[in-house]
């Protein structure tokens, strides 16, 4: 496609090339998208370039830090949640435990 001239613009991403040629005879433009490995034909640049083809390169598209902090919000939710359960826990089986005063002695006679 590329050396026949067929090719009116190219996008390269991080993994795939979008390819886009030119009208068919139907009117339509062709939109062609593939995969490339990471480690691609040093050459293919100089041939696009050869060729007078549009080429746009776009950059990875950041993660955003949310994405970053939200395990941790949630192991930090889970242990205060813990946490106070275990607390009120105590504060409940303290109170319930009997009073411990001197135990009556037997009456002597």
């Amino acid at each position: 496609m590329i050396r026949e001239g067929e090719v009116q613009s190219v996008e390269l991403r991080e993994h795939v090339i979008v390819v886009t040629t030119g009208e068919t005879d139907a009117g339509e433009v062709q939109v062609v998208e593939a995969v490339v490995p990471a480690q691609g034909d040093p050459e293919l640049l100089k041939l696009l370039e050869d060729q007078g083809i549009e080429i746009t390169a776009i950059e990875r598209q950041g993660v955003s830090i949310f994405t970053y902090m939200l395990p941790w919000i949630l192991i930090l939710g889970v242990y205060l949640w813990l946490q106070r359960r275990m607390m009120g826990s105590m504060g409940v089986s303290i109170s319930r435990m009997p009073a411990r005063g001197p135990s009556p002695s037997p009456a002597s006679p």
